[in-house]
Formats: C-alpha cells, sequence, structure tokens
C-alpha cells in the first residue's frame, strides 16, 4: 500500500550528507537477481525453480548459495569466479529490461536538489567493481557522485552487516556516520548502518519479507516507497 504525501520523512537534522546503498535501493533490482540466480543454476546443472529460490537461497550469502548449489564447499577463488558468472547473467537481464531497469520512484528529483544544495552524497554497495562500473554507464551515475568516494566489495572489506563499508563511506565524505543520513532496503544493510552508528536510517525498496523484520529489530526511523517522501529539511 503506498503511503500518503502525509508520511513525509523528517527527523532532527539537518545532517551533513546521505549514504545510499545502491541493489534495491537506487534501484529496485531484486526480481533481476532472483531471475540470475535462476539461470545460474541451471547453468551448474542444478535449477531451482522460483519456489526453490525463496526457499534455498533468498537472503543467504553467496557463498552459501554457491555451495548449496553445488553440494560442496568451494575455495574463495571459485566463489569469486562462479559469482562473476552470475553477475554477468545478471547485468544482460537489465540488459534486456530497460523499462524495468530505472532508478526508483523519486530517486532522479532527489539527486538533482541535493546535487544543487551541494549536500555530500556517496554510494556503499556489496556490489563488485564489474557492477559498479555498469551501474555508473548505464544510469549516468557521475552526474551525481564521485567515483572514487563509492565503497564496493574489492574483495578486502567486511560485508555487510559488518559496518566497514558505511564506516569508510562516511569517511570518504568526512563527516562521522552520526552527522549522516542512510538510505537502505535490507535487513544486513540496517544492521550495518545500526553499528556504524548513522545519526538517520530509513528503508526502502521492494518488501520481500525484510521489512517485518527490521520493525521488530528496531533501528529505523522510516520506511518509504518514493523517495519523494524525504522530507529535505532533513539536509541542509
Amino acid at each position: 500500500m503506498r503511503m500518503s504525501e502525509s508520511s513525509l520523512i523528517s527527523g532532527d537534522g539537518p545532517y551533513s550528507g546521505v549514504v545510499f546503498d545502491f541493489n534495491g535501493t537506487l534501484i529496485w533490482d531484486n526480481l533481476f537477481h532472483e531471475d540470475a540466480w535462476i539461470a545460474f543454476s541451471k547453468e551448474l546443472g542444478r535449477p531451482v525453480d522460483r519456489t526453490g529460490y525463496y526457499r534455498t537461497i533468498h537472503g543467504k550469502t553467496t557463498r552459501a548459495i554457491i555451495e548449496m548449489l553445488l553440494g560442496h564447499e568451494v575455495s574463495a577463488q571459485q566463489v569469486a569466479e562462479l559469482s562473476r558468472e552470475k553477475e554477468r547473467i545478471y547485468r544482460k537481464i537489465c540488459r534486456q529490461n530497460p523499462q524495468r531497469f530505472v532508478l526508483a520512484p523519486g530517486v532522479k528529483d532527489l539527486l538533482d536538489e541535493l546535487k544543487v544544495r551541494r549536500v555530500p552524497m556517496t554510494i556503499a554497495t556489496a556490489s563488485e567493481i564489474e557492477n559498479v562500473e555498469f551501474f555508473f554507464d548505464y544510469f549516468s551515475l557521475a552526474h551525481w557522485f564521485d567515483a572514487d568516494r563509492i565503497v564496493y566489495d574489492d574483495g578486502h572489506i567486511r560485508n555487510k552487516p559488518e559496518p566497514d563499508i558505511y564506516l569508510k563511506a562516511a569517511a570518504n565524505l568526512g563527516f562521522p556516520p552520526q552527522e549522516l543520513v542512510c538510505v537502505e532496503d535490507s535487513f544486513y544493510g540496517v544492521r550495518a548502518a545500526v553499528a556504524a552508528g548513522f545519526g538517520s536510517i530509513i528503508v526502502t525498496g521492494e518488501d520481500t519479507g525484510q521489512h517485518a523484520r527490521l520493525r521488530e529489530h528496531g533501528g529505523v526511523d522510516r520506511f518509504i516507497d518514493d523517495f519523494a517522501m524525504i522530507d529535505r529539511s532533513l539536509f541542509p
């Protein structure tokens, strides 16, 4: 159900800047990842249908999924190689669906305004560099974001729910996390933002069951389904 305009996000603010998660947040691409895992499982000769995806894959780490599909443990190198293949399939599916592979509702207007107001902002994502480069090219993200400030999975940083990615993103903006807003979509992402100590946390995206968990565990200031619902007075 869509929230009313009276549900505009407001908070203590103003905050010095904002850090966005990407997948599931600035773009709502859960279905593309779902389709990619299903297609990838067929390539491995261990096909999983949509019901099986939610029963055995959804919400697990890449390593856990790959080991489940193969039926045995794999090395870090194998995980990296197989993960790249799955992401290649994901990018192909994205390109094949240009009408759905778009920025989330209200994102462009918000980013345009924050840019005009010179509000510091960046992205902290669990994606690897190949996907980050793809997103920058496809969505022309350089119009809003400095690529050098983006934090991604470089193989040397602990991923969410550890706070490392968000702590690095805050450092890249030059502010302590408590002076920043974080926008997320996932349970583990919010856990990471909470652990990092962000001043305000907003959750958006397609609710795949994680929002109920987040409401139960706490740490989220508001839930939105359109970036137009973020009160601009949160920022200077």
